[in-house]
C-alpha cells in the first residue's frame, strides 16, 4: 500500500503487477539507486540525531578576550572536551565591544569580557 502511495504521489509506476508477479519497470529499476541513497542518507540522519540525544552533542561558539582565549581557556577547553567530546566548540577572540557584538547578533553563544560595558541593550 505504501507503495502504491509512493507511485500516486509521484505521478509514476514504479512496478507492474499482475496476478501471478510484481516486477519493477524500467523507472523504477533506475530509481532504485536514488531510493538506496536517500534510504541510506535518512538512516543516517535518524542515527545522528539519537546519538546527540542520547549522548549529547552539538556546538558551542565562545567570544573571548584575547587575555581570556590565550590565559586559562586552554584548560578549560581540555576540561570541556574530556566531559562533552561530541561537541564542537568554536572560539572568536576579540577586543570586549567586539565581543559584546558577537552575542547581540548571536554570532556566539556566550561572551566572556571583563570590566563594565555600561548599558547592554535588550
Amino acid at each position: 500500500m505504501q507503495i502504491r502511495s509512493l507511485e500516486e504521489q509521484l505521478g509514476i509506476k514504479l512496478f507492474d503487477r499482475n496476478s501471478r508477479s510484481v516486477e519493477l519497470t524500467r523507472l523504477g529499476r533506475e530509481l532504485v539507486p536514488v531510493f538506496q541513497r536517500l534510504l541510506r542518507e535518512f538512516d543516517e540522519t535518524v542515527t545522528g540525531v539519537r546519538d546527540i540525544a542520547r549522548h549529547g552533542g552539538g556546538s558551542v561558539r565562545l567570544g573571548a578576550l584575547p587575555s581570556f582565549a590565550a590565559g586559562i581557556l586552554p584548560d578549560i577547553i581540555v576540561r570541556f572536551r574530556d566531559r562533552f567530546p561530541r561537541v564542537a566548540l568554536t572560539i572568536k577572540d576579540a577586543i570586549a565591544s567586539r565581543v559584546m557584538e558577537f552575542v547581540l547578533s548571536e554570532e556566539v553563544d556566550l561572551g566572556v569580557v571583563g570590566g563594565e560595558l555600561g548599558s547592554v541593550p535588550n
